[in-house]
C-alpha cells in the first residue's frame, strides 16, 4: 500500500517552544487504489523529546483482504547508534504469535546480533512487549523511545525493509557491519 497525505497542519506554541504537526492520510491498496485505512500521525516536538502518536481507522475493504497489512513506523538512524538496550521480551527474536520461550527482561544487542540470516531474506529480529528501547553511540548518547502506555515491538537492521524485500537470497544482501551504514 502507498500513503497519500490528505491533510497536513503544523503550529508552534511560542510560550513552551513546542511544535505540533499532524498529518492525516489514506493508505491506498496498490491494485485498485481503494483506501484500506485512514492514518492520523501526530508529532509533538519539544527541545529534548518528540512525542509520536498514530491513530489507525480501518476501512471496510479490509474485510476482503487475505491478510492484514503491517502498521508501524520506519526510521533510519545514524550508523553510530548501534548499541541497543531495551526492556521487553528477549533475548532472541520473538513475535506476538511465537514468543512463549522469550523472557521479559533488560537486554542489550546490536543490529548485527539481532539479524536472523533466513535463506530468503525477510523481516526479522523483532522484539515484542517492549516498554522502552535506546539506540546509543560509543559515547552513550543517542535516542530513547518510550511507550506512553502499553507495549510496542521493534526491530533493528543493517538493511532497509526495501532491501530485504528485493533480495531473493542472503547472497543478494551487501555485507555490512555495525556502524558502517544506517540502522533501520
Amino acid at each position: 500500500p502507498k500513503m497519500e497525505c490528505s491533510h497536513f497542519e503544523s503550529c508552534l506554541d511560542e510560550d513552551s517552544s513546542t511544535s505540533y504537526v499532524q498529518c492525516r492520510g489514506l493508505a491506498l491498496s496498490t491494485s485498485n487504489n481503494q483506501a484500506l485505512m485512514e492514518v492520523t500521525t501526530n508529532f509533538k516536538v519539544q527541545e529534548n523529546a518528540v512525542d509520536v502518536s498514530l491513530l489507525v481507522q480501518p476501512k471496510k475493504v479490509l474485510h476482503n483482504l487475505q491478510s492484514l497489512p503491517r502498521i508501524g513506523c520506519c526510521f533510519e538512524l545514524l550508523p553510530e547508534l548501534f548499541h541497543i538496550t531495551y526492556f521487553g521480551s528477549g533475548a532472541h527474536e520473538n513475535y506476538p504469535d511465537r514468543k512463549s520461550s522469550a523472557q521479559m527482561g533488560l537486554w542489550s544487542s546490536t543490529p548485527a546480533e539481532m539479524h536472523v540470516d533466513y535463506v530468503v531474506p525477510s523481516e526479522n529480529g523483532s522484539r515484542t512487549d517492549c516498554s522502552w528501547v535506546s539506540f546509543l553511540n560509543n559515547d552513550g548518547t543517542g535516542l530513547l523511545i518510550v511507550s506512553n502506555g502499553g507495549f510496542f515491538s521493534f526491530s533493528a537492521s543493517l538493511w532497509s525493509q526495501d532491501e530485504l524485500d528485493k533480495a531473493n537470497h542472503t547472497s543478494d544482501l551487501e555485507c555490512r557491519q555495525n556502524g558502517e551504514s544506517g540502522v533501520h
